[in-house]
């Protein structure tokens, strides 16, 4: 399968066959070289049983076969009551696209009769009302989040718009009645990829104590020393608008490589605010396009399972991967329980072979201070080598690259940089890591603080290595799961 991908759309849930399917933004035209390279995007369909193992399907929703141009962001919404029309259980797609006749962001419909499988163009339903502003330079108007608000008994839209969040009403997903917007959010570049779900709060014990609605959406941190990723805001929503219970926004992801995320419910939960399921696009604007070589089209991550925690007063977010992630594995080896003290290296039940496995494992505060340097090397030969420094000292942490073999020209600073992120350390700091072929995927402090980072390891960079600095911790619970 060559060439291009990027955003996933929403998962939803077959229940007939009982696979999940989830859609992707899809280009088989792309290539690195601008003058061959071809736009546009399709959604490709790929479906799986339990969130782990993907089968690559078909073209579901192309590109180019209306005047409207082609396919972006959007969601996906099962229309049981048959409120638009096409047949009760219609799978309707609502996202964004360049219509004609100035190509600009509205809002398409497409719907699908057998299950999600092939869909049919019907009309754009909104045009934007951004068009004709020539005082903006950002008209964006697209990636509508979709779903259905039971307390009003109406279908709810988010879209991204100018510095802020516009919400919409509809009765036929037809024809929507704005209803509000957020306060203006003037920090974080193009909005892109909004969400919009209500989770359960649940204290450190696991006890459920009220609920709380999540508007997660993707952004640029450059003013903040980050840089485009995923944010969130935890508050209310009456079914016309959404009000943070505070100012500012939170990183789901402090890496690099964690954009244009979607979640979506499970409905073989008991309680559907108990959890929430996620995805993301594995990359970064300032470096994408420079990046498809040897076969590589495009990452997305490993689907994590987000839960609303209360700490400190305030509720975040927290993720994990998703449960029977680790199945995926063949081998599983358990490391012996190891105080490590002054510059000593943990003594590994194997080196990995190939750079896909899984690592688990707790480290324990000794004394009164944690060391100020712990390191994970990750994909190491000789000088080359990804890195998860973790300073105890400072209840901080970041994953490193540079020392890798490979940088790309475009973006080149942007993919060097060092993001940091904060988690309380406490007395123990579970850790787990996800190494693929082409990224890192990094969970720390119980899922309070993830990286998400590409990485292009050569052949020969499969090594794996964890010292501590001057100070000692204690290792525990270490398990590695490999392929072979």
């Amino acid at each position: 399968m060559p060439n291009w991908l990027n955003d996933p759309q929403r998962a939803v849930y077959d229940r007939e066959s009982g696979l999940w399917c989830l859609y992707f933004l899809y280009n088989s035209q792309f290539s690195p070289n601008p003058a061959a390279s071809k736009n546009g995007t399709e959604w490709f369909l790929m479906t799986s049983p339990d969130l782990v193992i993907w089968t690559a399907q078909h073209v579901a929703i192309p590109k180019y076969t209306t005047e409207n141009g082609d396919p972006w962001t959007g969601s996906v919404v099962i229309d049981e009551g048959n409120t638009a029309g096409f047949g009760k259980g219609a799978w309707i797609a609502l996202m964004t696209m360049p219509a004609a006749p100035h190509h600009m962001q509205t809002t398409a419909l497409w719907y699908s009769t057998d299950r999600g499988h092939r869909y049919s163009f019907h009309s754009i339903v909104m045009q934007n009302p951004y068009a004709a502003r020539h005082d903006l330079k950002d008209k964006a108007f697209r990636d509508p989040c979709v779903f259905w608000h039971a307390p009003s008994h109406k279908w709810v839209m988010v879209l991204a718009e100018p510095e802020k969040f516009g919400f919409y009403a509809s009765s036929d997903l037809k024809v929507w009645e704005y209803t509000g917007s957020t306060p203006p959010i003037p920090d974080y570049g193009v909005l892109e990829c909004p969400n919009l779900f209500e989770l359960n709060i649940q204290d450190a014990g696991g006890k459920t104590t009220g609920s709380r609605w999540v508007l997660m959406f993707g952004g640029n941190g450059f003013k903040g020393g980050m840089t485009t990723g995923t944010l969130y805001a935890v508050g209310t929503f009456d079914g016309k608008a959404f009000v943070p219970d505070r100012q500012g926004y939170s990183w789901l992801d402090s890496g690099p490589d964690f954009y244009a995320a979607t979640a979506w419910e499970d409905p073989l939960s008991p309680d559907r605010k108990s959890h929430r399921y996620a995805m993301g696009w594995m990359n970064n604007w300032g470096y994408a396009k420079d990046l498809p070589k040897h076969g590589y089209y495009g990452n997305l991550t490993t689907v994590r399972t987000l839960t609303l925690r209360n700490e400190g007063g305030y509720s975040r977010l927290v993720s994990h991967p998703v449960s029977g992630q680790e199945r995926q594995y063949a081998r599983v080896l358990n490391g012996p329980d190891q105080q490590l003290k002054d510059g000593a290296s943990y003594h590994l039940p194997l080196q990995p072979s190939e750079n896909v496995y899984r690592l688990d494992f707790t480290l324990h505060r000794v004394g009164e201070h944690w060391p100020y340097d712990i390191f994970l090397s990750l994909m190491e030969h000789g000088s080359h080598h990804a890195q998860l420094f973790l300073s105890g000292a400072g209840n901080s942490a970041t994953v490193r690259r540079s020392a890798l073999g490979y940088t790309p020209k475009e973006g080149a600073d942007l993919w060097r940089a060092e993001r940091w992120g904060r988690v309380d350390y406490g007395d123990r700091l579970q850790i787990t890591v996800i190494v693929e072929p082409f990224g890192i995927e990094v969970f720390l402090g119980d899922g309070r603080l993830a990286f998400t980072m590409l990485a292009f390891p050569a052949a020969q960079e499969t090594g794996l290595g964890l010292r501590v600095g001057t100070g000692e911790i204690r290792v525990t619970d270490f398990v590695m799961r490999t392929r072979r």
